[in-house]
């Protein structure tokens, strides 16, 4: 937009959301930063409370309770960050993955980067595989597992998965579980393309790439699932489509069924989904620039919130039980009570 601040002075809205002013010659007479462009990652650190996020222009932020955001420069767009839960006993720091498919530690005392790790692959979806969370498990678009340490590449299962995965989700535990979801197959039956989008889960029976033991081939989405998550406490798996569903499945038997497939409100893909730590509320943000607030134990009751990003809701995360953060394409952070 434009907009003249004076007879003689022009202010323009970039893209990027910068302000530039102009004067009566059309010469820059200075440029003030607005937002950080679109925003596509975010996570909470929920033991010292900062906010982690990052988007397209390869800068990752963090956001403390109190004081100023601390802000590092990748140069490549952010794809993932990873954070720690409460009962982590390391230093505070988050995992950050970007598109020069590197990963990097930020330190979220200082906001400094580390080093890049290489990885030389498109990683698809990340998270950590140990109980004591040293050990990061990544899902790759080329079709391969890997798990690293801050230092090196402990293990590649290279062709882990049959197609390539579209989302994943791991959480630690004895066992462990693991869910990753794979693209449409394909080809052609009786005429007719497939709209098998399955969902293989695993059990994490140890951390090497033997300990991953497929247990089951979850299949009821229509449409390419987009995002996952499992509760904290590993009772149920989330799951969103492509094509606006949201579906729960019940793990508390070993072998996943379906508990709720009713939370259809979005009118278009589903972007992320958060549980808060109690593992009974979920939130859930869509292309269709609204968050949702569903309850498994009222599954018929739900909160809305309208037009939470322009552009689309592209991640959320959960600041504690009463409260979550969301980003989108319009580059804002929000926060919301629950």
């Amino acid at each position: 937009g434009l907009t003249w601040a004076t007879a003689a002075r022009l202010i323009s809205v970039a893209l990027d959301g910068r302000l530039i002013c102009w004067d009566g010659a059309l010469k820059v007479e200075g440029v003030v930063d607005g937002t950080q462009g679109p925003l596509n990652c975010l996570s909470s650190d929920l033991t010292t409370g900062n906010l982690i996020y990052g988007g397209t222009q390869g800068t990752v932020a963090v956001t403390p309770p109190s004081g100023p955001t601390l802000k590092a420069t990748v140069g490549k767009g952010i794809q993932h960050v990873i954070t720690h839960s409460k009962g982590y006993s390391g230093a505070p720091e988050a995992c950050v993955i970007s598109l020069d498919d590197c990963i990097r530690r930020l330190d979220l005392t200082s906001g400094a980067l580390s080093a890049p790790m290489e990885l030389k692959e498109f990683v698809v979806g990340a998270g950590w595989l140990d109980v004591s969370e040293t050990m990061l498990f990544l899902v790759t678009g080329k079709k391969n597992f890997h798990c690293v340490s801050d230092k090196e590449v402990l293990w590649t299962k290279p062709a882990a998965t049959e197609r390539r995965a579209t989302s994943m989700a791991v959480i630690p535990g004895s066992p462990g579980k693991l869910a990753v979801a794979l693209e449409q197959p394909g080809g052609y039956v009786g005429g007719v393309a497939s709209n098998e989008f399955d969902i293989v889960f695993f059990e994490v029976q140890d951390t090497t790439a033997d300990g991953l033991v497929e247990k089951a081939v979850l299949r009821k989405h229509l449409a390419e699932v987009s995002t996952m998550k499992f509760s904290p406490s590993g009772e149920f798996l989330a799951t969103g489509d492509a094509a606006n569903k949201i579906f729960i499945w019940s793990l508390a038997s070993g072998t996943p069924m379906i508990h709720l497939s009713e939370w259809g409100f979005h009118t278009a893909r589903i972007a992320c989904l958060e549980w808060l730590p109690g593992g009974r509320k979920l939130v859930s943000g869509s292309l269709d620039r609204h968050l949702f607030l569903w309850d498994v134990d009222a599954p018929e009751k739900r909160i809305q919130v309208k037009e939470a990003h322009k552009g689309g809701v592209t991640s959320v995360a959960a600041c504690g039980e009463s409260s979550f953060a969301s980003v989108g394409h319009d580059g804002f952070v929000l926060v919301h009570g629950a």
